[in-house]
């Protein structure tokens, strides 16, 4: 006898009639009428008329308001059917004896001691994830320019170098510099899963996701975004119900992630006020890195909400689910998931970073026309070449010096020789000499004589990102920004930024010539900074960064979906095109207008 009650049988029946022609066994009507996929329904209903089909969610709207929704009301029924069964050959003691298990969900699933504790565990977790991969963070940034030192020792100054370096490793380092984090994330995910806690959070977070229209199951692989986009939505394929994980990996963008870091520190750092409230107690440049995070998080609810109200309709999705008895974690079993998640990341997110990078390289690269670019700099150049020669004149021999010296001082007194004739191309001569006077020992050469090369370098090459193809579209792109009180340059810079949001930051450097720019190291950060301040609007003494404009920035960087990696992502577990064009398309609106009324009304207000 089935333990399904007689009123979905009725409603079984119904179906069976209206579908006679196709000769359905009732158990079939049965599981298509219990799918939550609707699999089965493509699979033994593919040319079905639409009224059919409209009957059969008929059909399921008149069980769930005789309090008989589907999906929940076959697992139920079969509880209720073995609770059943077993009630008259079993007997168990008046009271259960507390076990250990039992013991600690009085505690962990407590809904005020559960979330409590649950908060505390997961700061944690992200304090470890971010203060453990700090030094193999370092580590692959060293050997990444480690490799790039040997190709520029080993090419001549060109394109081949250029893409190398600045296009091919650039992406690979950008892409294993968050390596680190991931595999950390993963491991404490890991552990908490094996050990039968997470399925305890999921819990505890239910009753909160619920009224969005996603269930506990959402929140794990939202979590993970924080530290990543890309294992968020990879995540949510423990999600079981459609609707709930299309709607997850929508939002799941929009949670802030430790790619934009970098830009709020240098935009808050540069242009927010250090107040303080109640005593230093509170930071207003806190508050602010706050509020971008708060913002990500409320967007991200506002549209799960929305959503669910105007696009996934129907019943919120059911979170049924066993919790597992407490255990230690298997280690074995932990670091299998750690570098199978870890591979398939390298794997899927590297080949498509790298190849936008390349793209990305290419548009700040070409059209290179040395003879139109480097006209007003040979001066300088020339001047740099006398300076160079004479310095290298007066310099005494400092016995005994290794074979690289040498090597480096007789190229230097070439090159020097070939920038006082004013020979072009400057960009390869100046870069040639950078990292020849780098082979010398430091306290050899000049401080003052490094940054006077590394100025003109940069100037040199803001001039080439204004000639490039990504320079001309942010031009052309310009009256669109104006609102937001950007210009071409800023505009040029979130153009570049399109593979990671994090390239914002070097982008910043060249553009406004404060040279190289690593956002790790905070002397370099604070230089970025100087000049960004600094910075006018072209042709004129107006300042061109303010605080609303900052503002404005932060909340687009906060919004916009400026990561290849995570629409791709999006587009592997939706398997459309469609949906990623969608995620890119309402983040970059929802982008612009909260730049636009940040910039606006801080503006208006007198910031």
């Amino acid at each position: 006898r089935s333990p399904l009650p007689e009123r979905f049988w009725q409603e079984v029946e119904r179906l069976a009639r209206l579908w006679a022609d196709r000769d359905l066994p009732r158990p079939v009507v049965a599981r298509i009428v219990l799918d939550p996929t609707g699999s089965l329904q493509q699979l033994f209903l593919p040319d079905a008329p639409p009224e059919q089909i409209a009957e059969l969610a008929a059909a399921k709207a008149r069980l769930a308001q005789d309090g008989l929704p589907v999906p929940d009301l076959e697992p139920l029924a079969r509880y209720q059917w073995i609770e059943k069964t077993l009630q008259g050959v079993v007997q168990r003691p008046a009271e259960q004896p507390a076990g250990a298990t039992d013991r600690l969900d009085r505690v962990l699933t407590h809904p005020v001691w559960g979330v409590v504790i649950f908060a505390g565990l997961m700061a944690g977790v992200f304090q470890a994830v971010f203060a453990w991969a700090e030094p193999p963070m370092r580590w692959i940034d060293a050997a990444v320019q480690w490799v790039a030192q040997g190709v520029q020792a080993g090419l001549s100054p060109g394109p081949l170098r250029s893409l190398l370096v600045e296009g091919v490793l650039a992406g690979l380092g950008s892409l294993l510099a968050f390596l680190p984090q991931i595999m950390i994330l993963f491991f404490f995910i890991g552990v908490l899963e094996d050990s039968g806690y997470l399925a305890r959070a999921a819990y505890l977070m239910d009753g909160w996701m619920v009224r969005v229209g996603l269930s506990g199951k959402s929140f794990i692989p939202l979590l993970s975004s924080f530290a990543c986009g890309v294992p968020g939505i990879l995540a949510t394929r423990v999600i079981d119900e459609p609707r709930a994980r299309l709607t997850t990996i929508l939002i799941a963008p929009l949670i802030t992630c430790s790619a934009r870091l970098p830009v709020y520190a240098m935009l808050i750092g540069a242009f927010v006020p250090q107040q303080t409230y109640l005593g230093g107690l509170f930071h207003l440049q806190g508050l602010v890195l706050t509020a971008m995070y708060l913002l990500g998080i409320g967007t991200g609810v506002v549209v799960a909400w929305l959503l669910k109200r105007f696009w996934f309709t129907g019943p919120t999705p059911s979170f049924v689910m066993e919790l597992p008895s407490y255990k230690w974690p298997s280690v074995r079993t932990v670091l299998y998931r750690v570098v199978e998640r870890a591979w398939v990341f390298v794997r899927f997110a590297g080949t498509i970073i790298l190849a936008v990078s390349i793209l990305v390289w290419a548009g700040l690269y070409y059209p290179h026309r040395p003879e139109e670019v480097e006209g007003p700099f040979v001066s300088r150049a020339q001047q740099l070449g006398r300076q160079l020669q004479s310095w290298l004149a007066q310099k005494p021999n400092s016995p005994p010096e290794n074979e690289e010296v040498v090597r480096a001082k007789s190229a230097l007194i070439e090159l020097a020789e070939q920038l006082r004739a004013g020979q072009l191309p400057l960009e390869s001569l100046l870069e040639e000499a950078s990292f020849l006077l780098s082979q010398l020992p430091e306290e050899s050469v000049p401080e003052s004589f490094l940054r006077q090369i590394e100025q003109l370098r940069a100037e040199l090459l803001g001039a080439y990102q204004r000639q490039s193809l990504f320079g001309r579209l942010g031009r052309a792109v310009e009256p669109i920004l104006r609102p937001l009180g950007w210009d071409w340059r800023i505009g040029m810079a979130v153009l570049a930024s399109f593979p990671a949001r994090e390239v914002v930051v070097a982008t910043l450097g060249v553009i406004f010539q404060a040279g190289s720019i690593d956002p790790e190291n905070p002397e370099q950060m604070t230089q970025l900074q100087r000049r960004l301040r600094s910075a006018t609007w072209e042709g004129s003494e107006e300042k061109l960064f303010n605080l609303p404009v900052a503002l404005g920035m932060l909340v687009f960087y906060t919004l916009c979906a400026q990561c290849a990696a995570t629409l791709i992502a999006v587009r592997r577990e939706t398997g459309s095109w469609r949906w990623t064009a969608f995620v890119f398309g309402y983040m970059t609106v929802l982008a612009y207008l909260g730049a636009l009324l940040a910039y606006q009304i801080t503006a208006r207000v007198g910031f």
